[in-house]
């Protein structure tokens, strides 16, 4: 009965999922924004006279479940927000009272506000907040630039 139970197990998971869901879509005590909000990390954006540079807060991440990367002048940001305790808890058939700690995946798409070297981005990850700094492009086309005349020979 292997395969039996795999089903049943994922089908616990999924039931227990859909519960959570119910039951914060139909609590009356919080604003319905926050009821639909899952994990819209918030942003600081700034700039430097060198660079570009972003604050995320992703707290109860790892650095494994963050993805970066540019597409263009985008720079997109995906996290998967994990429960690795979820699956014990539903083996063990937890009754949750109160859940407010949000899990799921999202992605962020943030135009950078200046022309950027997406080759040459750096980020780290410290204590929840994710910092990208990318190096802006000085030379750009329509500048002025004054070419020297060699003296003759």
């Amino acid at each position: 009965m292997k395969h039996g139970s795999n089903w049943q197990k994922e089908f616990l998971l999924f039931d227990k999922g859909m519960d959570e869901v119910w039951q914060s879509l139909l609590e009356v005590d919080r604003p319905l924004v926050d009821r639909f909000e899952l994990l819209i990390p918030s942003i600081d954006i700034y700039e430097t006279g060198e660079a570009v540079c972003m604050e995320v807060e992703l707290p109860g991440v790892e650095r494994e479940w963050i993805q970066l990367y540019t597409v263009q002048n985008t720079l997109f940001i995906e996290v998967e927000k994990k429960n690795p305790s979820l699956e014990e808890k539903v083996h063990a058939r937890v009754n949750y009272l109160c859940m407010e700690r949000k899990f799921g995946r999202v992605q962020r798409k943030i135009e950078l506000p200046a022309p950027c070297h997406p080759q040459k981005a750096k980020a780290r990850f410290w204590n929840g907040i994710l910092t990208i700094e990318f190096q802006k492009i000085t030379e750009r086309r329509g500048q002025r630039h004054l070419i020297p005349i060699e003296p003759e020979p």
